[in-house]
């Protein structure tokens, strides 16, 4: 297992998880958001500094506990595994956290569910691609 943290992988791998997970969120919204006061969502509020800080705090996060649940593992289906675990830990409770505490429809939970389940995946899968350029040392 490496015991080293190597920060520019680190830092290249958040930010490809940054812009993944800023994009499908954009996407979502876009595709799914035909009437912003059906639903309860102030759509400006996608692009005030708290949403991007806390996309930047789970970037960082997501790929930092990726590198101490892979170890030496850094492979496409370790990314995989990675982002199904996160699903499990963070997507699905959520799910059921805005089924029984909001007034959003059922389609459109779902919908926020799958996509966050494809966000997990490709980023996980982004993080695994990234470790696994990890360079050579020399010896």
């Amino acid at each position: 297992m490496q015991t080293k943290l190597n920060l520019k992988q680190l830092l290249l791998a958040s930010i490809i998880v940054f812009i993944i997970a800023s994009l499908l969120t954009v996407l979502f919204v876009k595709l799914t958001v035909t009437d912003p006061d059906a639903v309860g969502i102030d759509v400006t509020m996608m692009m005030r500094v708290w949403n991007y800080l806390g996309r930047f705090i789970y970037s960082i996060t997501f790929v930092y506990i990726f590198t101490r649940f892979a170890g030496d593992r850094s492979s496409i289906r370790a990314g995989l595994h990675y982002g199904l675990s996160i699903t499990l830990l963070i997507i699905v409770p959520r799910m059921f956290w805005y089924l029984v505490s909001t007034q959003f429809g059922v389609d459109y939970v779902l919908t926020m569910a799958l996509l966050g389940v494809v966000e997990t995946i490709l980023c996980g899968i982004a993080v695994a691609l990234v470790y696994k350029m990890r360079p050579t040392l020399p010896g």
